[in-house]
């Protein structure tokens, strides 16, 4: 199982997360057509490494960035991968 700390800088505040391939693995799962807010809300709020800043987390995600946040959290994660299909 991999497991990478990431900080992400926004603004002038830092949060540090840690993402396992269990937590990247329930986000993908509980993702929908329909809901992409809530996944990446829940994402964020159970792989923050310090819970004194879940209040600072709750304010970006207050404020629209929930899914920005997400998205480069788990491209981190996953790092930059060149996939091709050959035939």
């Amino acid at each position: 199982m991999a497991e990478k700390k990431i900080i992400l800088a926004i603004g002038k505040d830092e949060i540090e997360f840690n993402v396992t391939t269990e937590e990247f693995n329930r986000y993908v799962n509980e993702i929908t057509p329909s809901d992409k807010v809530s996944p990446s809300r829940r994402l964020l709020r159970r792989t923050i490494v310090n819970p004194e800043q879940k209040e600072l987390l709750d304010t970006f995600c207050d404020r629209g960035l929930t899914v920005q946040m997400a998205t480069k959290l788990i491209g981190e994660f996953q790092g930059e991968v060149e996939i091709e299909v050959k035939k």
